[in-house]
């Protein structure tokens, strides 16, 4: 593909999120009771 520095940023911001809500999220659900 065309290597783009925008789609790049945003890559890595969604990379990046990607990484925070795997580490988060079972934190989070583990804190509150199981639906």
């Amino acid at each position: 593909g065309v290597d783009i520095p925008h789609c790049r940023k945003l890559f890595e911001l969604l990379s990046l999120s990607g990484a925070l809500a795997e580490l988060t999220w079972p934190a989070i659900l583990g804190k509150r009771p199981i639906f």
